[in-house]
């Protein structure tokens, strides 16, 4: 029994049909469909906000990667920055992120929490290691300015780990250009509670995040508790892309 407090808007139609009785959900924002969205795939505006922040640095030091790196972000605006091959090291966000972008070529790992804006972009797959959340909850504070834009044009993953069994809480904007938002191992991990999740979500395929049986009975992977982030009307992270309607 969903509720929709937006429009709700769908090209080959919506299951059921809104007008049976079946069809449990409230569309308080009204809905159509033969509604088209084109996911973008012109990437320049992120790559060149990344390249005019990075001011000529050496690759994997400021804002552009070519090696796997992980952030776990902290609630003071620093991030502990893992590069693969080098020791980990304590920065500002806003020191390797300038003009709100982060990209790169190969995989990035995160969670902790975020303070401030920026949108990371991976050319491959971005995996979300454990909760990812904001320092200021725009649950409880409408006003908070933490914003964050996940984009891959691969994968987005929610690893299979020990930290990620025990439900997970994530709230960013995310977008997989080519592929899916899901869970690792989703058919074979254990039964790992539910993602509750605020801000958006923006995929080629829905991804699969668990296996079940007859009506809500799960066999493996998430549950889901998929909340819209009311700001994302009017802000967006940095150079985050539109969907084109």
């Amino acid at each position: 029994s969903p509720v929709f407090y937006g429009k709700v808007t769908a090209f080959m139609g919506i299951d059921p049909n809104p007008m049976k009785a079946s069809n449990k959900a409230e569309y308080l924002g009204g809905w159509e469909v033969g509604i088209y969205n084109e996911i973008p795939t012109d990437m320049t505006p992120l790559l060149n906000a990344a390249v005019l922040g990075n001011g000529g640095a050496a690759a994997n030091t400021k804002c552009i990667y070519d090696k796997q790196v992980t952030f776990d972000f902290q609630s003071d605006g620093t991030v502990i920055r893992t590069v693969v091959g080098d020791p980990p090291d304590t920065v500002k966000v806003t020191d390797i992120a300038p003009t709100g972008v982060i990209y790169s070529t190969a995989d990035v790992r995160v969670k902790g929490t975020f303070n401030g804006q920026a949108t990371i972009y991976s050319n491959n797959q971005i995996w979300i290691d454990d909760d990812l959340v904001y320092a200021d909850n725009p649950l409880t504070n409408p006003n908070s300015n933490d914003v964050l834009g996940l984009v891959a044009r691969d994968n987005i993953y929610l690893t299979d780990n020990a930290a990620n069994n025990s439900d997970v809480h994530i709230q960013a904007a995310l977008m997989s250009i080519e592929r899916s938002f899901t869970a690792e191992n989703y058919n074979s991990r254990p039964i790992s509670g539910v993602i509750y999740l605020t801000g958006s979500v923006c995929q080629f395929h829905r991804g699969p995040v668990g296996t079940f049986a007859g009506a809500g009975v799960i066999h493996s992977g998430f549950l889901k508790r998929y909340y819209f982030d009311p700001r994302f009307s009017f802000m967006s992270p940095p150079q985050f892309p539109y969907i084109k309607s």
